[in-house]
């Protein structure tokens, strides 16, 4: 028994002393070694909590049987099973080894109720309220959540948290609002929602295992490329195509109305083959014009053929081989020296707020965009989607918020991503401290993880990203083409204009 005196922490001998250890502190609990025929009350009696890591040790023939025990909750009984039968020596080495990992063995948490937060957060988060007062959770979260909950077989009663918030905190008091606040009290266990693990936020609370890495995008709005009034970029739409028909049509009348003023022998047919060969950029075959007004529609013809054709290729090669757009700023340390030109503006009642508001004292460039900028307007701090319209009718302002968030709901082809992720960080459910069951979470997470799952689920919920080509390519209108068609109509009119003057002094002479 020498050996075993400096392993065992409780060695049970009666019904007296199992009782005298059933209220006792088991966080350092390491050991029980009871007999065969005590084994059933020592399970039964002793509390045997979710994150003990004691194991059992009942001496046989010639060796001992290893057991270990756990209760999801008082309410239940214990969930027992034998582990393996171990030796002397070597007896420590291997109960350290049966010791290493016990929530690997720990799967069944049948009677253990989770207390838990989520809000809408969409597509990691999505809430549905229920008759009784609580919610049902969906989206990326929500089926992980739901994963680990066949999985161990506990149940969950989820809320929204009571003022309608993630958590924000108060240097001051040292105290979070929000679902923060909630988990901090320890009125819930756990925050069903990927949160930003920060070096503040560990200090008051424990983290799942990452459930994906976050990237934090810089957003800003798009420069121009070409002006819409000389943009020869895109196809024509069918209101273009119905107008060149028009003057098309036009310039044959035009062409056989001077035709019979000047006494030619050109028929329709002749009209519209020349005006085909016009308007193809094939040039003028037929003989020279001797009136000004001839020559004036003439000439109006040929240069509005120009701005269609020539003007169309040459700015549409220029679009090909050059990229004309260049964003106004490219990192953090752009912003900042740009400072006096831009707004930039967080997500409120965000982790990003955090980050900047309390850097270290080593980080200036944080420092230094939230004490000059951030915090000198309460509108740079808003939501994802102020933020954007901010962006969005406001040239020199800046957002930064979720790149996964902002591209499955609220992306913009008006608008750019900067190729530089200022934060990248891991996310996590946020959980009560020292909650039994944090462990057991962690390790069937982290399996989830490794086997691809977690992936999985995320790609589920993850939006494939909108093609802003369309948009740079859209058919050219009326308002990008008008510049040839106005020319052409003028030209008409002054050729028409300038013809009535010279049969008018025709008749004169």
């Amino acid at each position: 028994m020498g050996i075993l005196r400096k392993l065992v922490t409780t060695i049970v001998t009666s019904q007296d002393s199992l009782h005298a250890y059933k209220d006792r502190d088991w966080t350092g609990l390491r050991l029980v070694v009871c007999r065969r025929a005590d084994l059933a009350g020592v399970i039964d009696v002793l509390p045997w909590p979710l994150n003990n890591r004691a194991l059992i040790l009942v001496p046989e023939d010639i060796e001992f049987s290893a057991w270990e025990a756990y209760r999801a909750s008082a309410a239940v009984p214990a969930v027992y099973q034998y582990l393996t039968a171990v030796s002397v020596p070597p007896l420590q080495e291997q109960l350290d080894v049966l010791r290493r990992e016990p929530w690997s063995r720990r799967t069944n948490l049948t009677g253990l109720v989770m207390r838990c937060l989520s809000g809408d957060y969409p597509p990691f988060s999505l809430t549905s309220p229920m008759p009784d007062g609580t919610i049902t959770v969906s989206g990326f979260a929500g089926d992980v959540w739901a994963s680990l909950e066949k999985h161990l077989s506990f149940r969950s009663e989820c809320r929204a948290p009571d003022d309608g918030l993630w958590g924000n905190y108060d240097a001051a008091t040292g105290r979070w609002d929000g679902a923060l606040g909630q988990l901090q009290r320890g009125d819930r266990d756990v925050v069903v929602s990927p949160f930003l693990v920060n070096l503040i936020r560990r200090k008051f609370f424990e983290f799942s295992s990452p459930l994906y890495s976050s990237r934090m995008a810089v957003i800003v709005q798009k420069p121009e490329s070409f002006s819409s009034s000389s943009n020869y970029t895109r196809e024509f739409t069918e209101t273009s195509w119905l107008v060149v028909a028009g003057l098309f049509l036009l310039s044959v009348m035009t062409m056989k109305i001077f035709s019979n003023f000047m006494q030619s022998s050109r028929t329709w047919s002749d009209c519209f083959i020349e005006n085909v060969q016009i308007f193809c950029n094939m040039g003028y075959r037929g003989s020279a014009p001797d009136r000004w007004s001839y020559r004036i529609w003439l000439l109006t013809a040929l240069f509005a053929v120009v701005l269609l054709n020539v003007g169309y290729t040459s700015f549409l090669t220029a679009m090909l081989l050059s990229h004309t757009s260049e964003l106004p700023i490219k990192t953090l340390q752009d912003i900042y020296d740009k400072k006096d030109d831009f707004s930039l503006g967080l997500v409120k009642d965000s982790s990003t707020v955090i980050l900047f508001k309390f850097a270290e004292d080593n980080d200036v460039l944080l420092r230094g965009l939230w004490r000059e900028m951030i915090s000198k307007d309460p509108r740079n701090l808003a939501s994802e989607k102020a933020n954007v319209e901010r962006s969005l009718h406001d040239r020199k302002h800046i957002s930064i918020m979720d790149y996964d968030y902002y591209m499955n709901n609220l992306a913009d082809c008006h608008l750019a991503v900067l190729p530089e992720m200022v934060i990248m960080s891991s996310t996590s459910f946020p959980l009560r401290r020292q909650h039994p069951a944090n462990q057991i979470i962690n390790y069937v997470l982290l399996k989830m993880s490794e086997s691809g799952v977690l992936r999985k689920l995320f790609k589920k919920w993850q939006k494939a990203a909108e093609s802003c080509e369309s948009e740079q390519l859209f058919a050219l209108g009326l308002a990008e083409t008008y510049t040839a068609f106005v020319l052409l109509a003028v030209g008409i009119v002054i050729a028409f204009v300038v013809l009535v003057v010279e049969k008018f002094l025709g008749r004169a002479k």
